[in-house]
């Protein structure tokens, strides 16, 4: 693809999800892993062949309808029946309990990740700015609501991805030695809609937040759930472990993994270097699962809360 754009001096363009908006690429910009739509008259795909870099192929024109499912300003998956947060959470454990069952994942700490990870991962969904922007005429009561209506004309733009909210709540957890949290755990929260959060990027400006949520944001009490407000820190966003070294200088004594070293453990072979002389993940939980692996994992979280969205009741609500 690069060659291509090169040498006939033509550009492609990709969908911001987060933004909205089509941004265009040059050659020199193009990553493995993009997905990019260039102009027909461009040529370069056969309708037959698909892909073959002779501008001379001009594909038949069709409708190009943009996804959303990483847009920041509003989430449509939401957008349904207004159904409270906590039934939500505990249809999609559930759901994810009955999907692990199928599975060789029973009774293995991967397995157990999955299903605790359904049972939090939208608690972001009650993060203030989430609830200022729902719609107020409608609401059945007071919340807090994992699905909603919206009325005619009505949008929906809440400026945050709550999985993230959640993601970084949940991290604390599992800094906090929480019983049952795993690093594995937490990436699924963040996982949860399909998106592969390798890193927790920034959407404003000053680089001070985590895709909308600021840091000292608080989540309220939410009953079952959470006891007292509790407040978010964004300290795992950096590229460096916190820590401190030994008097000798040659032990190091981690306080916080980051989160990129936190994915990087749960992505990549074992391997020791003096570079990484202490690990992100205790040896006692699932880590080193490679990219297949955790996929298979990912798509257990995101088919239980699909599933536990188009069939609201399994968690008991009425």
């Amino acid at each position: 693809m690069s060659d291509f754009l090169k040498l006939h001096k033509v550009r492609a363009v990709e969908w911001n999800g987060e933004t909205e908006k089509w941004e265009p690429r040059w050659a020199n910009e193009v990553r493995p892993g993009m997905t990019l739509l260039l102009d027909r008259r461009d040529g370069g795909y056969s309708d037959e062949l698909g892909w073959t870099g002779d501008p001379d192929d001009q594909p038949t024109v069709s409708a190009i309808t943009a996804g959303d499912e990483d847009a920041v300003a509003r989430d449509e998956r939401s957008s349904k029946e207004w159904y409270q947060l906590t039934n939500h959470l505990r249809d999609t454990e559930a759901e994810a309990k009955i999907l692990v069952k199928a599975t060789s994942l029973a009774k293995r700490p991967e397995g157990d990740a999955v299903v605790l990870a359904a049972l939090w991962h939208d608690l972001g969904k009650s993060h203030p700015a989430w609830v200022a922007a729902l719609p107020e005429r409608g609401r059945p009561g007071p919340g807090p609501w994992a699905k909603f209506k919206l009325n005619y004309g009505e949008a929906f733009r809440p400026g945050i991805r709550h999985e993230a909210a959640s993601a970084l709540y949940c991290f604390d957890r599992w800094q906090a030695r929480v019983e049952g949290w795993t690093a594995l755990a937490v990436y699924l929260v963040a996982a949860h809609h399909g998106k592969v959060r390798s890193i927790l990027r920034s959407r404003k400006k000053a680089g001070a937040d985590v895709f909308g949520v600021d840091d000292g944001d608080r989540l309220p009490a939410v009953d079952g759930w959470l006891d007292q407000d509790s407040t978010l820190s964004l300290a795992c966003r950096g590229f460096g472990a916190s820590g401190a070294w030994g008097q000798d200088d040659e032990s190091f004594r981690l306080l916080s993994p980051s989160w990129v070293g936190m994915i990087a453990e749960l992505l990549g072979p074992e391997t020791k270097s003096d570079a990484a002389p202490v690990d992100a993940i205790p040896e006692s939980e699932p880590r080193h699962l490679g990219p297949f692996r955790l996929a298979f994992l990912e798509a257990l979280m995101v088919a239980a809360d699909i599933r536990a969205s188009r069939r609201p009741g399994a968690g008991g609500a009425q």
